[in-house]
């Protein structure tokens, strides 16, 4: 018996997607045609010309061509003279902020450190002064200009400017620890506080916070610094070109046989107008108290010595008139910074640690992993050894992270 032809749908179905899958095919092919038909060059051009960018207005003009995303671009060339001959935006300063190294100005080059200081008519090793101003974020660095007849006597001179990069917390002095405010007064810094106990900032200046000022007032705080970088928490921040010069020269000036170097910091220029502003602040009072201290350098330029009497910063002019027994019943004493800390003492292990490793014989540093015969035959032939130049077991040192893997 013949079999009757199968007219399943199935059938049909396979059919169906089968034309779909070769009209699918056939726009595909289509639509790749069209595009490179209309990509060819133009009649009247020659095949091999490139085609040229609408780089062209109506005027005639030339626009520019931007480049890469992520390279460094170039200043933008454009035709008008008058915008050529603007200068170029400066970058926006705030207080207690200024842009990094590679955009300052005036950032120091070693080099140049000799010619500076011989244009001024100054030398390396000279006595130094720094003031501060904090509404200024500036640091002023002043040297002595010693006088031909006797070169411990003459005026100070102003070195250098320079920007401080950043500085946290507000006007006014530090309080506590952990505020993170930069201090305001009167601080000496002696040979140990050139960056001896900071191993971040190795080239830095320690401020002595808190001096005897401070402690009458039971301020604390702790490596107040003025340092490299452009990251402060109660410390000044220098970009590390210029602490580089700035640590040269107060290296030099102890050299020199300067013993402390005196740094005031005010939280601005202490006129009687600036003060008169800001009659009804928090800090009028102590910063009327440094207001003589700031007028008596501005004046003179030179350092005036300033004592602590009562909990007030007093110049010593004003107390030449009494004896010394009147001084120490008013408990006046030259400013002083915070005593110099001891270094931590050295590891102390326990006894029976120590009984344990002066029983130890010679030390065998392994490197290789203990899983391989040639590095077990190698450890026992070095134990072998050990055994023979000392009656104490061997200690061993594993070397590698894979020594101790079996």
């Amino acid at each position: 018996m013949s079999r009757k032809p199968n007219n399943d749908r199935s059938g049909r179905g396979r059919k169906m997607v089968t034309g779909l899958i070769h009209l699918l095919m056939i726009a595909t092919v289509i639509g790749i045609w069209a595009g490179v038909f209309f990509t060819m060059p133009a009649a009247g051009r020659a095949p091999s010309e490139p085609v040229q960018k609408r780089s062209q207005t109506k005027l005639g003009q030339t626009k520019p061509v931007l480049p890469a995303v992520g390279k460094r671009t170039p200043p933008l060339q454009t035709s008008t003279p008058q915008l050529a001959a603007l200068p170029a935006p400066e970058p926006s300063l705030q207080a207690g902020s200024f842009p990094l190294v590679d955009y300052q100005p005036q950032t120091p080059s070693s080099k140049a450190l000799a010619r500076a200081l011989k244009a001024r008519g100054l030398t390396l090793g000279a006595p130094v002064f720094i003031r501060i101003f904090k509404q200024e974020a500036r640091l002023e660095l002043w040297m002595l200009r010693r006088l031909s007849e006797n070169r411990n006597r003459g005026r100070y001179v102003l070195f250098k400017a320079y920007k401080i990069c950043k500085f946290s917390g507000r006007l006014g002095p530090k309080l506590f620890e952990g505020d993170k405010q930069a201090p305001e007064g009167i601080y000496t810094v002696s040979n140990w506080q050139l960056g001896q106990y900071s191993a971040r900032w190795p080239r830095s200046i320690n401020l002595g916070f808190p001096n005897n000022f401070d402690r009458a007032f039971g301020r604390t705080g702790s490596h107040l610094l003025i340092h490299g970088g452009c990251s402060s928490s109660g410390c000044f921040a220098m970009t590390n070109a210029v602490m580089d010069e700035i640590h040269e020269i107060v290296t030099a000036a102890f050299r020199g046989g300067q013993k402390r170097v005196y740094v005031h910091a005010f939280p601005f220029r202490l006129t009687t107008a600036a003060l008169k502003r800001r009659q009804r602040h928090r800090w009028y009072r102590f910063w009327r108290s440094l207001q003589p201290i700031y007028e008596a350098f501005e004046q003179s330029h030179i350092v005036p010595a300033v004592s602590v009497c009562g909990g007030a910063y007093v110049l010593d002019q004003r107390l030449q008139r009494l004896s010394l027994r009147d001084r120490k019943k008013m408990g006046c004493e030259p400013v002083r910074s915070a005593a110099k800390p001891p270094f931590p003492a050295p590891y102390a292990a326990p006894a029976r640690v120590r009984e344990r490793q002066r029983r130890w014989g010679p030390t065998i540093v392994v490197r290789c992993n203990l899983k391989r015969p040639t590095c077990r035959r190698w450890l026992a032939l070095q134990r072998k050894k050990a055994r023979a130049k000392s009656k104490y077991p061997p200690r061993l040192v594993y070397r590698c992270r894979t020594c101790r893997r079996r």
